[in-house]
């Protein structure tokens, strides 16, 4: 028996079967671009903290001999022994604060060693120029088709059309024909027969109409979930790419202003400790607020690098995302 599939059944089967493999490599590309993004925000985490324990290793060292100044002058009769627990604290305390450092590098590592395995815990390269790639310029022209996210719901509606294209090839029914050969006994001669079978399709509009409406219905509810995930991601895009300028201005004013100022006050209240008319508390809480500048831009840049991340691992690399120098 030999059914005769007529050519647009044929066509609308080989189309819903290649939507499958557009939803499989659709969702192989969102998972690939998830592992990047993780893997680079875990890297960039880990980078940061480390430069923020040199930052706090070398005020520590400051502190010590502060500590070593305060004991000397102490014992000499020219300090008190306020200054000298004033300046063990301030010691005690960045000790405190690199041990929390530590740990956060520690499960930074963690995070990169559930995606790259004992590499996580090699030593980390320079980090990269943080540059937004060109289409997250100012105006933001982004190939939402290439983004994973959408390109999995644009997939998923047009495995629906193609559903609807099938169920609308199925309200007439394919044709057969049977060959048959009969070999019976002495008393009878053998038979050839050729059987031609229609099916008859009772009801069709409770049963084939009913089904095609259903699909329909499925398709216009996968375009209208592809919709919203083009609106979120548009606003995902917009609010990542507002945050990088403002990340970009707060950055601008701390090298510009706030760190130069940080530095002259503490310069300012070393210099008065020096010649006897200012105090070391004074010079202490200068030194702590330098400090505070520091990992306030250092935590600035890495917001920047957060974003970056985003932006460089949202796209595949020939979805137009050649990188720019920012301004």
């Amino acid at each position: 028996m030999q059914e005769f599939t007529r050519a647009d059944k044929l066509a609308a089967r080989s189309d819903r079967a290649e939507r499958d493999v557009g939803l499989a490599d659709a969702a192989r590309r969102q998972t690939v671009a998830e592992l990047q993004r993780d893997t680079a925000l875990a890297w960039l985490d880990r980078s940061y903290q480390e430069t923020a324990r040199e930052q706090l290793l070398q005020q520590l060292e400051q502190a010590l001999l502060q500590v070593q100044a305060a004991e000397a002058l102490y014992r000499s009769g020219r300090g008190s022994q306020a200054d000298v627990y004033a300046a063990r604290s301030e010691a005690e305390g960045l000790r405190d604060r690199i041990d929390e450092v530590e740990r956060e590098i520690t499960v930074a590592t963690t995070r990169m060693a559930r995606w790259i395995g004992d590499a996580a815990r090699e030593p980390l390269a320079a980090r990269p120029v943080l540059v937004r790639p060109t289409w997250a310029g100012d105006a933001l022209v982004a190939p939402l088709d290439r983004h994973p996210a959408v390109a999995a719901h644009q997939q998923q509606e047009a495995a629906a059309e193609a559903d609807a294209r099938l169920a609308a090839a199925n309200r007439r029914a394919d044709w057969s024909v049977e060959l048959m050969y009969s070999q019976r006994g002495p008393a009878y001669s053998n038979m050839v027969s050729i059987n031609l079978s229609v099916p008859l399709q009772w009801d069709q509009k409770s049963r084939q109409d009913r089904e095609l409406g259903a699909r329909q219905a499925l398709v216009e509810q996968a375009r209208a979930r592809r919709e919203d995930a083009e609106r979120a991601t548009r606003a995902e895009l917009a609010a990542w790419l507002q945050e990088w300028r403002s990340h970009e201005q707060r950055l601008r004013r701390h090298d510009d202003t706030l760190l130069p100022l940080a530095q002259q006050r503490s310069s300012a209240a070393l210099s008065a400790y020096a010649t006897g008319s200012g105090s070391l508390a004074a010079v202490l809480d200068a030194r702590r607020n330098a400090l505070q500048v520091h990992l306030e831009r250092l935590q600035i840049e890495r917001d920047i690098a957060r974003v970056w991340a985003q932006f460089a691992f949202l796209m595949p690399p020939d979805a137009g995302t050649t990188p720019r120098t920012t301004p």
